[in-house]
């Protein structure tokens, strides 16, 4: 008996657990015959640029899921949704400051929409008009300027070039363009580098983009890019003078060759120039073995230190075409460049990197470009001097120049410099030096 008790309560177990399979409907609690909300009421408007912030109130409804605003941009209609447990939506992505008009609804969690608020609102000028760009050559191309971006908003910087020579003063609207580069940045300022450009005059243009596709005017300029080349590393060797600091890290030269620098791997962590700890400013001296004229440089570091650790926060590149023998500073030196590193996003108040942007990171890795300059600044008095020997004078690291911010009295003997590559780029005068050493490439 009791077997066949327990036989019949497991069919009775399986016939309920089929029962249960059956589909019951949705027990969502959306009530698909519940009224359209009552009306939000909108409280207020604050202007931005581009777009508003358009302050709302709704009914104490527990069927209201949201509010939405609908308005036309660009030809499209759009829509803008918020939660309802926020007070305020965002309506944006216009290209001027024409009168707009938008209608804020509240939506039911059935989908039913409230009767509309209309609201009408003026943009402030947007960041695509209110940001200027200028545009002038340089060495091995063209460099844009970008100012005025003041929300961070994200830009796009079209780079655009006449595909003949001969165009110049014709209308642009006649002229046969071709895109040459487009940079994306959302720097408040920031100056943009297009290189590897023929030393041949052209007419450019520039203009801005954002992410609804409002454009700005284009900026045109005939210009001639100035001769770069990427300066030879083969004679590159140490002078050692007395009073550099050339000696490596632990004194594993293997690893921390103050050669490392000029050997083209640019991001390997045992392939850089360590410095031991030491002092606070430390520099060391490179026989180019050929007089060039600096145009620009590029100093790379190990890859996991971004804005941080032993990466070079403040340097300084020194000429001299005959140093003395004794290490000094002395009239036989020349201020070339004083360099900080760009950050796109920009540093903190008190020089501190702070907050580190996807592209603060792509610029630090990929970039991280030193101009040298053109004119006569109050520092350095012959600009574009040439020199065949530079001293590489190297003044805080990131990791140094956060603990003489915060005062620590112990960190100057525990500086430690850590360089992956140092590219320089500009010109050699002498064309038998140039034919020497330079090898154009593929």
């Amino acid at each position: 008996m009791r077997k066949i008790t327990f036989v019949s309560a497991a069919w009775l177990v399986l016939l309920l657990a089929f029962a249960s399979c059956e589909e019951l409907g949705r027990i969502d609690q959306i009530d698909e015959n519940a009224p359209a909300p009552k009306a939000a009421t909108v409280t207020s408007v604050t202007t931005k640029p581009g777009g508003a912030i358009i302050h709302y109130s709704i009914p104490n409804d527990d069927n209201i899921l949201g509010v939405k605003a609908v308005f036309e941009r660009n030809g499209e209609t759009c829509e803008s949704m918020a939660s309802r447990f926020v007070d305020s939506l965002v309506v944006e992505g216009f290209g001027d400051t024409a009168e707009r008009k938008a209608t804020v609804y509240a939506v039911g969690k059935n989908g039913k929409l409230s009767t509309g608020s209309p609201v009408t609102f003026t943009p402030e000028t947007p960041p695509v008009q209110g940001a200027t760009v200028d545009l002038e050559a340089t060495f091995g191309g063209v460099r844009v300027k970008l100012e005025g971006n003041d929300s961070n908003a994200a830009l796009a910087v079209v780079l655009i070039q006449d595909t003949l020579l001969t165009d110049d003063g014709r209308p642009a609207s006649e002229i046969e363009w071709e895109d040459l580069y487009t940079f994306h940045t959302s720097a408040e300022n920031i100056v943009l580098n297009r290189r590897g450009l023929d030393s041949k005059p052209k007419l450019f243009g520039v203009y801005l983009r954002d992410r609804w596709g409002n454009i700005s005017d284009t900026l045109y300029r005939s210009l001639e890019p100035m001769e770069e080349i990427k300066l030879p590393t083969a004679p590159w060797k140490l002078l050692m003078l007395p009073t550099d600091s050339y000696e490596p890290h632990e004194g594993l030269w293997s690893w921390y060759d103050p050669a490392h620098m000029w050997d083209g791997n640019y991001h390997a962590d045992n392939c850089v120039f360590a410095s031991r700890p030491g002092p606070r400013v430390i520099w060391l001296t490179i026989d180019l073995g050929y007089t060039a004229v600096f145009s620009r440089a590029q100093m790379f570091h190990r890859v996991y230190e971004v804005y941080s650790g032993s990466g070079v926060r403040h340097f300084q590149i020194w000429g001299s075409t005959a140093p003395n023998g004794d290490g000094l500073w002395d009239d036989s030196w020349y201020l070339l460049g004083d360099f900080e590193p760009l950050k796109p996003s920009g540093y903190d108040e008190d020089g501190l990197p702070g907050t580190i942007t996807q592209e603060d990171i792509d610029y630090w890795t990929n970039t991280n470009e030193f101009e040298f300059p053109e004119t006569i600044t109050d520092e350095i008095r012959e600009p574009m001097k040439p020199a065949r020997f530079i001293r590489i004078k190297l003044l805080d690291d990131f990791e140094t120049y956060a603990a003489y911010l915060n005062a620590d009295p112990d960190f100057e003997m525990k500086t430690v410099y850590v360089i992956g590559e140092l590219i320089l780029y500009g010109q050699i005068p002498d064309p038998a030096e140039r034919d020497q050493y330079y090898v154009k490439p593929e």
